[in-house]
């Protein structure tokens, strides 16, 4: 018997675009749940594409930096990151999403570290930008024209 590395399971968003090819380049995106935003989008592939390039168009720039003292909540801050979670919520991004809502738990918590909000932020801003990176590789991979 082989060990199960030498099968591994395959991953949800390689099964979810299986059969799918304009999906298949956006499988390899870590985080990234195709059968849930496939399900937001009524298993409508064209509309998932369409929506993950606009996720890549309006989140392509930074968040901005946390700005309140220790003891204030970071309103601003907050609002962008709630806005962000509720959006990778609907394309699949689960990274992004969990990433999103810490920073955004961290702006409603007036006891929270402006250090912890910092590097909440930073790493939601890593991820999002890494995220939109794939997502616009992924998406352009499927748009190149085939040779015949």
């Amino acid at each position: 018997m082989l060990p199960d590395a030498m099968h591994p399971t395959p991953r949800p968003s390689a099964v979810a675009a299986a059969g799918q090819p304009e999906l298949q380049p956006l499988a390899a995106i870590d985080g990234l749940d195709i059968a849930a935003g496939l399900r937001q989008c009524g298993n409508r592939a064209p509309m998932y594409r369409h929506m993950l390039t606009r996720f890549a168009e309006i989140y392509a720039q930074p968040l901005p930096a946390p700005t309140e003292p220790e003891g204030e909540p970071d309103l601003p801050v907050r609002e962008r990151a709630h806005s962000l979670r509720g959006a990778s919520a609907t394309v699949g991004a689960v990274r992004v999403q969990a990433l999103a809502a810490a920073l955004e738990a961290l702006c409603d918590d007036a006891s929270a570290a402006v250090a912890d909000r910092q590097r909440a932020h930073d790493a939601l801003n890593t991820a999002v930008a890494a995220l939109v990176t794939r997502l616009r590789e992924a998406l352009a991979a499927t748009d190149a024209p085939k040779a015949g």
